[in-house]
């Protein structure tokens, strides 16, 4: 079975430095010299610390909580009867604005 070792999980950083940091949104977007990543997080919080080809990079922290609709599917949105019988973009400006 083929084993993929282009991108690993590294941790370079302590979780204490990591958490600690987080707290106080003090991870600058870029190059950080002190630990040797790029964080391309703009929140100023560390989540995951990937190793790709030597390079280490310094992912955003996921969110804790991500909104879900009810089911995964889309729904179809009936269309007022009104707008139903707009034909063409002149039927559109002669209707009143309310």
């Amino acid at each position: 079975m083929y084993n993929q070792s282009l991108v690993k999980v590294v941790e370079p950083i302590k979780k204490t430095t990591i958490t600690r940091m987080n707290r106080g949104k003090k991870w600058k977007y870029g190059y950080n010299k002190e630990h040797d990543i790029i964080v391309i997080s703009k929140t100023g919080k560390l989540g995951k610390i990937l190793e790709i080809q030597n390079l280490r990079i310094g992912l955003p922290l996921e969110p804790m909580q991500v909104h879900m609709h009810k089911s995964s599917k889309w729904q179809k949105i009936e269309y007022p009867k009104e707008l139903s019988k707009l034909k063409n973009i002149f039927d559109w400006r002669s209707y009143p604005e309310d």
